[in-house]
């Protein structure tokens, strides 16, 4: 069993916006570790890796939660993006991203030869910034439009699931006079 520990800031997106400008997302700065996130010479609203000897821990602020789990709307989904960010995060090639939005734009804008959506860099790369803004880019872009085009029948089934979901746990299921919920969630 692996357990992927995932942190909300609330509430930051008006003093980070005043202070770094931008949309107002945390930004992502790996050589930031541990204790070094609050001594004096950091820079607020960057976040680094929180403690590398207890396991990773993803740190996302309100904004960048909406945009990764409005993208992201599977367990496998969420769970192959957190699991192949930490390793590109901790492997030494990003440098900075401008916020998780961006990254995740980035993770989403390539594909690894399993075709799945990965952090690929050019081979001989010494680090990565990932600039702010490019989240903004890639949803505007055409391969955007052909990702969500191409999601759309996985979100048809996941709005049919969720109404037979609705009605089964509701009791509002025509079947629910003849089965039990584990019968009908077997059924879906």
């Amino acid at each position: 069993m692996r357990f992927h520990r995932v942190v909300v800031s609330h509430g930051t997106r008006k003093r980070c916006r005043a202070h770094l400008g931008g949309t107002g997302t945390l930004v992502l700065k790996p050589d930031i570790v541990g204790k070094a996130h609050y001594e004096r010479d950091c820079e607020p609203f960057l976040i680094g890796d929180v403690d590398p000897t207890k396991g990773f821990v993803h740190v996302l602020d309100d904004i960048s939660l909406d945009v990764v789990l409005g993208h992201l709307d599977t367990v496998a989904d969420f769970i192959a993006y957190l699991t192949k960010k930490e390793a590109f995060y901790r492997s030494e090639k990003l440098a900075l991203a401008g916020g998780e939005d961006d990254l995740l734009a980035y993770y989403l804008h390539y594909i690894n030869d399993q075709e799945e959506h990965d952090f690929i860099y050019p081979a001989g790369t010494d680090a990565v910034v990932v600039e702010p803004g490019q989240w903004q880019l890639f949803s505007a872009s055409q391969a955007y439009v052909r990702q969500q085009e191409a999601n759309w029948v996985s979100g048809a089934w996941d709005a049919l699931i969720e109404e037979f979901g609705k009605h089964i746990l509701g009791g509002t299921s025509i079947a629910s006079t003849h089965f039990s919920v584990e019968e009908q969630e077997r059924a879906v």
